[in-house]
């Protein structure tokens, strides 16, 4: 390669170069240039300012977007505090205490003391101030909020009878008889761990149904209503209403046994809980109820995993991870389960199958089939045998042994002589049975 015969200067960075396209990518393809020339260029200078007001202009916003972004964090960080604040009152409402006395200290332990008890008074009576608003704050808020279900532990309300039905309180601590006329079964608090317990919400159906009647925070409360309403759908008739709020019941049955014995149930997460979701599978399996309802259980329990975790919540606080967990956990109980569903129906089948002619007619066709796959026999053989040859195996045969039934008359018997059947004794029971029958 010849070298080039004379080298310029860049009029940019004033460097001298032999060729511009690579001195253009070496040296301002990436911000390397330097502008430094004469300290009497009016360029230069010009640069220079400029580069200097920009920089101050950077400071200056960067400053202001770090207040900013400041004030920002902190206003997230009083919303958040104020929604946790306002889901716990809405959860769990409880009364105010009455404030205990603390310890005395030195002034009152000591009436001889030299330091004067006025110097305390103004602490004292801002306290009680404080103390007397908050009171009077709370006891506007409990006389304006509406009456609620008794709560337990966890915050979960408990339903139970009408409060027209309920006993008036009295200032003796022992409990109280129900009365006679509430017609609503006392459900167990939240707290009860017994599986027992909980099996007594599953036994009433339909609008009876006592799992109808629990109120969750208001987060989840939201969540089923929406969920109802999407089950329901648009123009919504009178079964498909109630076949909506019956999966509702399904799913809130599901989430009131997660949710026993946890606290802060608004942000979701009792529901990340594995143990928990195989006890519930557990239970279904073992009450009284048939398998195929507990299939309907967590069949719908499915469904509302899904649509949870397409549309997640704002105050949810569960991973992806975690409620994938839960229905990978739902779904595999529901491919356990399928063997002893198809029994199930196989045998309810079996029983409502009631004996008569086509029940018969329909046996023939099967063992007529059954024996031509086994033997080669044509159909003929088999609508051809009589009564005496089937009784005549039977006195010949044994239940060891088992039984052969000769068929004289069929259309090959000329050439090939009588059609033998081989049988073992279930199936030459069955047969007796119907040609007894017949």
């Amino acid at each position: 390669m010849t070298p080039p015969k004379h080298i310029s200067t860049c009029p940019v960075c004033g460097k001298p170069y032999a060729a511009l396209s690579f001195h253009l990518r070496r040296g301002h393809s990436k911000g390397r240039v330097r502008l430094e020339r004469e300290e009497g260029c009016e360029a230069c200078q010009a640069v220079k300012a400029e580069n200097a007001r920009l920089r101050a202009t950077v400071e200056k916003l960067t400053k202001e977007l770090a207040t900013v972004r400041r004030s920002y964090r902190l206003v997230s960080r009083r919303l958040r505090r104020s929604r946790v604040a306002s889901s716990r009152a809405e959860e769990a409402p409880s009364e105010p205490e009455s404030p205990q006395p603390g310890p005395q200290g030195p002034e009152e332990l000591c009436p001889s003391s030299s330091k004067p008890a006025s110097s305390s008074a103004p602490r004292q009576s801002h306290v009680q101030k404080s103390k007397k608003s908050a009171t009077a704050a709370l006891g506007s808020v409990s006389r304006s909020a509406t009456p609620a279900l008794p709560t337990t532990r966890s915050g979960l309300p408990v339903p139970g009878p009408s409060s027209r039905h309920e006993p008036k309180k009295k200032a003796d601590p022992g409990p109280a008889p129900a009365p006679a006329s509430c017609s609503a079964a006392p459900v167990p608090s939240c707290s009860d761990s017994a599986s027992g317990q909980y099996q007594a919400l599953l036994e009433k159906k339909g609008r009876a149904n006592i799992l109808r009647k629990i109120v969750f925070p208001k987060s989840i409360e939201d969540s089923l209503n929406e969920y109802r309403s999407y089950q329901a759908g648009a123009a919504a008739t009178g079964r498909r209403a109630e076949s909506a709020q019956s999966k509702v019941t399904r799913v809130r049955a599901f989430l009131y046994f997660l949710a026993r014995q946890k606290k802060d149930l608004w942000n979701w997460m009792f529901m990340a809980d594995m143990d928990g979701v195989r006890r519930y599978v557990e239970m279904l399996q073992t009450t009284s109820r048939a398998v195929t309802t507990a299939n309907f259980y967590l069949r719908n329990v499915a469904q509302f995993l899904g649509y949870f975790k397409e549309t997640k919540l704002s105050l949810c606080c569960l991973s992806q991870t975690q409620i994938v967990a839960v229905e990978r956990c739902i779904l595999k109980a529901l491919r356990d389960l399928q063997k002893r569903v198809t029994l199930h129906q196989v045998e309810v089948k079996h029983e409502l199958e009631e004996d008569g002619e086509a029940s018969r007619y329909h046996f023939y066709g099967y063992f007529a089939a059954f024996v031509s796959s086994l033997y080669g026999h044509r159909p003929g053989v088999i609508t051809n045998m009589l009564l005496k040859e089937v009784a005549l195996a039977k006195t010949e045969g044994s239940p060891e042994e088992g039984y052969i039934i000769n068929v004289l008359e069929h259309k090959t018997a000329k050439v090939f002589g009588a059609a033998q059947l081989y049988l073992r004794v279930c199936l030459a029971g069955a047969l007796g049975l119907h040609a007894a029958q017949n």
